[in-house]
């Protein structure tokens, strides 16, 4: 055991109380810039562990939901297509300071074996690419206090960080109920990893998978959110971006899984698009059942979503990119 503890729950329940209580204490202590104010340790360590904007995959997630959502939400009440951007940016931005947080946790996790996190890190065929490079400047446990609280301060910046969207009320309190639920869910999934790491037979094999899908699935439900998109679509875009991020990281190649995100992402971002054929892929085998099975639920949830969303055909709105994350990362 790590002695995890959640900065927002302790039960892993959310409650509308809780929820308010955390929205209004985002606003009225927000911190300085996303490492300002803080020990040059900590601003280091959390500072080392914020993904560049354009190759967080959450991020980018968050965007496109925001995006297609936008053409499912009610037109009498959505916000206009020119102001899309600007309600976006403040929750994206909170979306990568969460992915910071978790990739500090799992730091934690990884570090969590008296020391031998080196030997466990080498060995371990499902641990990310960029943690491997993360553990290298870390030392455990002297280390560990201050990876906690640059952990904690950056959980604490994605809350503050919504209460700059220019939104509704209404609106940022929902936005305060998705990450607290997404919170809690993360909790609960670095508490599974921190229970297994110890007996794991492929010592100390650190399975990133479920805590990725779960901010994954928090991203697209923030995104959608922001715009007011319907119940539907919300659920259609959450399932979306927890299977793509799912399949992503089930390769069984872990020393591409972080170029291949960081593709899914330029491609999300609508970027030009190397041809399949002559794309890096770092010797990664290019699927099998278990991908396959994630590609085919994000798929099904493209169906529901062409549903209400209308669609040019022109190969460049948000829906098409998502369709073409489920194929060009995985294909050559």
């Amino acid at each position: 055991m790590t002695g995890y503890s959640d900065p927002t729950t302790t039960d892993g329940s959310v409650t509308g109380r809780e929820a308010d209580e955390t929205a209004r204490n985002a606003r009225d202590h927000p911190p300085a810039g996303p490492t300002g104010g803080l020990a040059e340790p900590i601003r280091a360590l959390a500072t080392a562990s914020l993904p560049p904007r354009d190759r967080s995959l959450p991020a980018t997630l968050c965007t496109n939901a925001g995006e297609v959502g936008l053409e499912a939400a009610d037109s009498h009440t959505r916000p206009d297509s020119d102001r899309l951007g600007r309600l976006l940016e403040p929750v994206a931005t909170s979306v990568v300071l969460l992915e910071g947080y978790v990739r500090l946790r799992l730091a934690l996790v990884a570090g969590a074996d008296g020391g031998d996190h080196d030997t466990r890190v080498q060995t371990a065929d499902a641990t990310p690419e960029w943690l491997s490079v993360f553990l290298e400047n870390v030392r455990f446990p002297a280390d560990r206090d201050a990876v906690l609280l640059a952990s904690d301060h950056l959980h604490a910046g994605a809350y503050a960080t919504v209460a700059d969207a220019p939104l509704p009320a209404e609106r940022r309190l929902e936005l305060y109920r998705l990450l607290t639920e997404g919170s809690s869910a993360l909790a609960r999934r670095f508490l599974l990893l921190s229970d297994a790491a110890p007996v794991d037979e492929r010592r100390g094999a650190i399975d990133s998978a479920a805590v990725e899908a779960t901010l994954a699935e928090t991203a697209g439900a923030l995104g959608a959110t922001v715009v007011g998109a319907p119940t539907e679509t919300r659920t259609a875009l959450r399932t979306y971006s927890h299977a793509v991020m799912t399949a992503l990281t089930s390769r069984t190649s872990v020393a591409s899984d972080t170029d291949l995100r960081s593709r899914a992402a330029r491609i999300l971002a609508g970027e030009a698009e190397t041809p399949a054929g002559t794309a890096p892929r770092d010797g990664a085998e290019s699927g099998g059942p278990t991908v396959e099975s994630h590609l085919e639920r994000a798929r099904g949830a493209l169906e529901s979503l062409a549903d209400a969303v209308e669609t040019t055909g022109s190969g460049s709105t948000p829906l098409d990119r998502l369709e073409r994350a489920t194929r060009l990362p995985f294909s050559g």
